[in-house]
């Protein structure tokens, strides 16, 4: 199953990248992932200069008496040095020093791509903006050394690119991860008051929605395949898997047809050569059978792993093809989402398949953005799809008043913060030094009685309404009492 824990390697990276400090950050940016490309991408350019200095060594092999071979051996040894010379300086020119001064900067803000070569190029786009990120590894070395392109669009169409990148999948994770992260820090705060029996009245007044739970969509749609190896997908830690859907068995045996057929020709000229005492049509039968065998289990695991897993978050269409070395995976958010549509066949009714045709909100010629054919019960999982998206816009609803009870919440606040000011100490004060501290507050002193206290001078206040530190309307009255002098 899909999980959301990062590979060791790459966790620490991420630890390594913490506590690195980038020019030009805002000072509440903080680096998550700041990176080159991966080596192999840079060396693998480099094969001209390899094979020069491969034929170099090479022509140092031979040992011969013949001076005419022997001057030609120097002369070909003296090309192939130039030659590898020549190509490690273009690749060092070409290759090495772009891959050394290119960065990509992942904070908890933006995307930022620096390239500080003899041409100065940079790019960035703000975490808030992304709409979907995509991975693509489609050669054999992106599949075995663990790098490839992730992708960023926004909602407008702007890509920024991350080719090369090491991690591909958890690095799309972690932006994903921090997408939402972003989008709440980019949040008006809400105040507090400091009066806590007024806050608590706030707070009742302006209490957030409940949240609708996530349900896991009907077993019987997700198709569980031996051997396959979705499991290395990951999901970030803000969202739920609720599902994961594989092809009908039917695309497996429109796929098998051949090696089927290959196997079974095997079978009947075995067969036929077994009463004529002959090795090869056998050994060709043979050959012919282990063909058909592997390329069945290539047909398999590829099938195995064409997968569609459904999340709280997007749809994500992961597919390994090409002899397993190659991936490729696509993401469509449910907050571009549009409507899905279903289309099956005769056959397809017949056998429960079809396919689905998914729609966002950037397609500009009325195509689907994603097609999910041969999928099992498409009709119900149309539905699964529908209720999930459902409950991703009720929660999206329910997140949007309850910023709109936060601005309330805000709202209360800044008003009641101009309107209610806490009411001074009075007491000890003389008649004139009370009239200065309640103008100077925002309030209207009022001597409204007097009465004895003993031990306490005459003319000085003894009581006041509010008490002090209780919250008062500014302007309003603040009620005095005056000591008097004790008569016998």
């Amino acid at each position: 199953m899909a999980h959301s824990a990062y590979s060791p390697s790459f966790e620490r990276l991420l630890g390594q990248n913490r506590e690195k400090s980038v020019p030009g950050l805002n000072p509440s940016e903080h680096v998550l992932l700041a990176i080159r490309a991966h080596w192999a991408s840079a060396m693998l350019s480099a094969w001209p200069a390899v094979l020069c200095a491969a034929v170099f060594l090479a022509l140092e092999l031979p040992h011969t008496a013949n001076p005419a071979l022997v001057a030609i051996l120097h002369v070909a040894q003296i090309i192939s040095a130039v030659l590898c010379i020549g190509a490690l300086l273009r690749w060092i020119a070409a290759k090495g020093y772009e891959w050394w001064f290119t960065f990509y900067i992942i904070t908890d803000q933006r995307i930022i791509y620096n390239k500080n070569t003899f041409t100065k190029e940079s790019q960035e786009i703000n975490l808030v903006n992304i709409a979907d990120a995509t991975v693509q590894t489609s050669r054999i070395p992106e599949y075995l050394f663990r790098y490839g392109k992730v992708t960023a669009r926004t909602v407008g169409g702007a890509e920024i690119h991350l080719l090369d990148i090491p991690f591909p999948y958890e690095v799309q994770s972690l932006l994903f991860e921090h997408i939402g992260t972003a989008k709440s820090a980019a949040a008006k705060p809400v105040q507090i008051i400091a009066d806590p029996a007024m806050q608590d009245v706030i707070n009742s007044v302006t209490a957030d929605q409940i949240m609708p739970e996530y349900q896991n969509i009907d077993p019987i749609i997700a198709s569980h395949w031996p051997l396959s190896r979705y499991t290395n997908y990951h999901i970030n830690r803000t969202e739920k898997l609720l599902g994961v859907v594989g092809k009908h068995w039917s695309y497996l045996l429109y796929l098998s047809l051949v090696p089927m057929l290959m196997a079974l020709a095997a079978i009947i000229i075995s067969g036929i050569s077994a009463p004529l005492h002959s090795h090869i049509p056998i050994f060709i039968a043979g050959i012919i059978f282990i063909i058909a065998a592997l390329w069945e289990l290539i047909i398999y695991i590829n099938f195995a792993d064409d997968v569609w897993i459904i999340t709280s978050e997007r749809i994500t269409d992961l597919e390994r093809f090409y002899f397993v070395f190659f991936r490729s995976s696509f993401t469509i958010r449910f907050d571009s989402f549009v409507k899905i549509e279903t289309k099956s066949s005769l056959w397809g009714q017949l056998l429960g398949y079809g396919s689905l045709l998914i729609y966002a909100n950037d397609d500009e010629d009325g195509k689907p953005s994603m097609a999910l054919h041969n999928t099992p019960y498409p009709e119900q999982l149309k539905l699964e799809i529908d209720r999930i998206f459902a409950t991703f816009k009720a929660i999206h609803s329910a997140n949007q008043a309850n910023e709109q009870q936060r601005e309330i919440k805000d709202l209360f606040v800044t008003v009641l913060a101009e309107m209610l000011i806490a009411a001074p100490n009075f007491a000890g004060k003389t008649m004139l030094e009370a009239m200065e501290l309640a103008q100077s507050a925002g309030l209207r002193p009022l001597i409204v009685g007097e009465e004895v206290v003993y031990g306490v001078p005459a003319g000085l206040v003894t009581t006041q309404i509010p008490s002090p530190g209780a919250r008062a309307l500014r302007g309003s009255n603040i009620l005095l009492y005056i000591s008097k002098m004790w008569e016998t």
